[in-house]
């Protein structure tokens, strides 16, 4: 692969437009497992957004994802979180609707993807309104990694042994990672 094109069509729109591209991860344009990418789409739109994948391999051929629908919400800030995973010749795509609002305390809600993983994955907070800690543990409770965050900050989290670990954020659940062999 060469990498995706992410397209957006408002419900309102005839046609899809481009909102980002995403070089692929692969050597050569071929992988032997999973790998994971994250875009985020600032799209305000209150009424319901379609997202597709415009896959291109290395002869330049034009494949396109399934379409995925995220309905807006009366927020006046929000947009897409898109995540694509790529496995050997395929591609997925998920959408989640991130949300804050101006007039209302946004829910604090934490991310991770993958998970399970292998060892490589990545985690976002989003509805917090200043900097906070996040803290990675063992699973026997010994602190592994430190993060600062700020509200939906992409932080990557790399070479995990098989196992699972803990995750907190102040003020929320604890988030377990798994990690496979």
């Amino acid at each position: 692969m060469l990498g995706f094109e992410i397209q957006r069509k408002l419900d309102n729109e005839t046609d899809f437009t481009a909102t980002g591209f995403v070089n692929s991860k692969t050597t050569g344009g071929n992988s032997t497992g999973t790998i994971s990418y994250l875009q985020i789409d600032a799209n305000s739109y209150t009424g319901t957004s379609f997202c597709r994948l415009k896959i291109i391999d290395q002869a330049n051929n034009i494949f396109y994802s399934d379409v995925k629908s995220v309905s807006g919400k009366s927020k006046k800030i929000s947009g897409n979180l898109i995540t694509l995973n790529e496995t050997d010749s395929t591609s997925t795509m998920t959408t989640a609707k991130v949300q804050a609002s101006e007039e209302a305390s946004p829910s604090k809600k934490v991310t991770v993807g993958p998970n399970p993983n292998y060892g490589d994955c990545w985690f976002m907070v989003s509805g917090i309104e200043k900097e906070a800690t996040a803290m990675l543990y063992i699973i026997d409770g010994k602190v592994l990694k430190q993060f600062r965050i700020v509200n939906l900050q992409t932080q990557k989290i790399s070479d995990l042994r098989t196992g699972v670990y803990i995750l907190k954020v102040d003020g929320l659940q604890p988030f377990r990672i798994v990690v496979q062999g």
